[in-house]
């Protein structure tokens, strides 16, 4: 396929179960462009979560979402045109680099939060945060993509779910969400993939593994290994503020992403309300200057730009 309405496609970006991703040229804006183009649109229920996606994603507007710019349909197959993010996942980061300096995880989990907590108050649930979703760009700037599982709670009060499948991603889906507990899912539930996320992004690991979804199903309300038990140089205040969002009861997790951002940015700033249990209060050094700013020195390095072959 060498063009997608007006738009000239450069090569093939990645490919899923739904559609495949395209870098592509607007000629229109001189810029390079991610198009996302749906496969089997004749099927109904791909179709409809499709255009759900473009209705979510025209009504959240913030700075660490990936925007989109346009949509329209080619050949029969509708697709959407999103700003194309210079850098990398923030899974192939730690698959190349390892885990994360605790300082730079707070400040990508503060952002995140943020742009959860505004398609929450939207009625707009994720339902798949997880490292692979998680873009870094160039400059240092983290944005949110893929909102291909989303939940329009305003469009659509029934639990979107996948026949015969799995619904989210296998060691960063929540209990209630890989049960299949339709009342129990909510802003919680992106709580819990977004604490999964960050529990990697500074361990290296999934805080749930199995080797099959049905041993990953069993293990699920099972708490993970302490973060500290794998890695010690972890404050002990970030462990817990992580791992609070990957409790399996809703009652003790974060009830909202709103509130994570809060303690987040307390912790960064070392003004945190946040009591670890068992462990004395005391005041830190501000940690914000230490976190994205390290990303950017990565991209310096050459370790995050994406070589531009056009």
């Amino acid at each position: 396929m060498d063009r997608i309405g007006h738009y000239q496609v450069m090569g093939e970006l990645g490919r899923g179960g739904m559609g495949v991703v395209f870098k592509a040229w607007d000629p229109h804006s001189q810029s390079h462009v991610a198009i996302k183009l749906l496969l089997a649109a004749h099927n109904p229920k791909r179709l409809s979560r499709f255009k759900r996606e473009v209705q979510v994603l025209q009504r959240l507007q913030h700075p660490n979402v990936v925007p989109i710019r346009d949509f329209g349909e080619a050949e029969g197959r509708p697709y959407l045109v999103m700003q194309l993010v210079d850098g990398k996942s923030l899974d192939d980061l730690v698959e190349a680099r390892g885990p994360l300096p605790p300082s730079m995880v707070a400040e990508v989990g503060m952002k995140l939060a943020s742009a959860l907590a505004a398609a929450h108050e939207l009625g707009i649930l994720h339902r798949d945060v997880k490292p692979d979703n998680v873009l870094l760009r160039a400059d240092g700037e983290v944005v949110l993509g893929d909102f291909g599982l989303a939940k329009d709670v305003a469009l659509e009060q029934s639990q979107l779910t996948v026949e015969g499948g799995f619904l989210g991603t296998p060691g960063y889906v929540a209990p209630e969400q890989a049960m299949g507990e339709a009342e129990r899912v909510g802003p919680a539930t992106d709580v819990y993939g977004l604490g999964a996320t960050l529990y990697y992004a500074l361990t290296g690991r999934a805080p749930v593994e199995g080797s099959t979804v049905f041993e990953i199903m069993t293990n699920i309300h099972q708490a993970p290994p302490r973060i500290r038990s794998l890695r010690s140089d972890v404050p002990k205040e970030l462990a817990h503020l992580v791992e609070r969002c990957l409790k399996a009861e809703l009652s003790e997790r974060y009830r909202s992403c709103a509130l994570l951002e809060r303690d987040l940015d307390d912790y960064l700033h070392g003004t945190s309300r946040y009591e670890v249990p068992g462990a004395p209060s005391s005041r830190r050094v501000p940690a914000a200057a230490l976190g994205l700013g390290a990303v950017a020195a990565l991209v310096a390095a050459g370790a995050l730009l994406v070589q531009d072959s056009a």
